[in-house]
């Protein structure tokens, strides 16, 4: 796995105490530096790979982090994709039945005839970058088309009056 860093001199002018990921103070070709790390460039290359660059010079062996250091810039790295030694969790997984109602003049509900909502569809129930629980529901394109030129087909003067004047857009809600 390798990960990209920028190099940069160790100075005065050039330090900060932010929380960005570095390796404080090492030496390169004489000259003490620290390394500031990109922990969302990550790429992984086979070892024959890897051996092909060293040999061909394209890639230098420069220096060796201690492991304490070399252990938290490793924890950095996979906190994104997990934690050192444990799977990251991945989104629970749900399949639902679909289907399509509206309310017509008098406020009954009625149900809307989309032959392609009888494949169903999936909930993807996980979390977002903020840590919120976060669901979607999921279909297929043909059927979320077929749903919306079902609607957009029904009569004005159908629907109840509370929906009538609103958007034509739609949004499917899901009971899990």
């Amino acid at each position: 796995m390798l990960l990209a860093g920028d190099v940069q001199p160790l100075g005065r002018d050039n330090w900060s105490y932010k929380g960005d990921t570095r390796t404080s103070a090492i030496e390169i070709d004489e000259e003490l530096v620290w390394i500031k790390w990109d922990l969302k460039t990550v790429e992984t290359v086979s070892h024959a790979v890897l051996n092909d660059a060293l040999d061909g010079k394209r890639v230098a062996h420069v220096a060796r982090l201690r492991e304490g250091h070399a252990m938290e810039l490793q924890q950095a790295v996979l906190s994104g994709l997990g934690r050192v030694g444990l799977l990251a969790p991945l989104p629970a997984v749900f399949p639902v039945e679909i289907d399509a109602f509206r309310t017509n003049a008098a406020g009954d509900l009625v149900a809307i005839n989309v032959p392609d909502l009888a494949d169903g569809g999936m909930i993807w129930s996980g979390r977002d970058k903020a840590g919120n629980t976060s669901k979607k529901l999921v279909m297929r394109a043909t059927a979320s088309l077929a749903l919306q030129e079902a609607l957009m087909a029904i009569d004005a003067a159908e629907i109840h009056s509370t929906g009538r004047g609103l958007s034509a857009t739609y949004s499917a809600q899901a009971i899990c």
